[in-house]
């Protein structure tokens, strides 16, 4: 699902899978660490120590001991969550149950939509969007 990460007026766009079986917020992938830190700039926090990471098939992935608090735009909903940095495999964002139970959203895979309570508050607020293109370093030519 399309969504952005925002934060003080400016975001970045990425795409989210909806998973009720991920026991967490937002899990975002570690890759994208040094663009969130260029880009948005946010505080970063450090678990005292490392919390093991299980994927679907129950076998540890790795660890989780970096996150940030920002804003999650998905479905034109803005709600403030933490982002948790893990290895989410081929995707960029993995919105797990932790989210879906504080913001009393309920996903609805066979409409590809997210059912919101009524008071959701719609995101009025224009980010300044990074696009994908610029996630990349360009390459350097070693002749200049």
């Amino acid at each position: 699902m399309k969504c952005r990460i925002a934060l003080d007026g400016v975001a970045i766009n990425v795409s989210g899978l909806l998973d009720t079986g991920a026991g967490g917020t937002v899990f975002i992938y570690s890759r994208l660490h040094q663009v969130v830190k260029e880009r948005l700039k946010p505080t970063f926090y450090r678990s005292r120590k490392s919390i093991p990471v299980a994927g679907h098939n129950n076998r540890q992935t790795g660890v989780v001991n970096q996150f940030f608090p920002a804003q999650l735009v998905i479905d034109e909903r803005c709600t403030t969550t933490w982002f948790i940095f893990c290895d989410t495999g081929r995707h960029d964002l993995i919105i797990g149950r932790k989210w879906f139970e504080s913001t009393k959203a309920i996903p609805d895979p066979v409409n590809q939509r997210i059912v919101w309570p009524d008071d959701a508050k719609i995101d009025a607020k224009r980010d300044i969007v990074i696009p994908r293109s610029a996630f990349t370093r360009p390459t350097i030519d070693s002749a200049h």
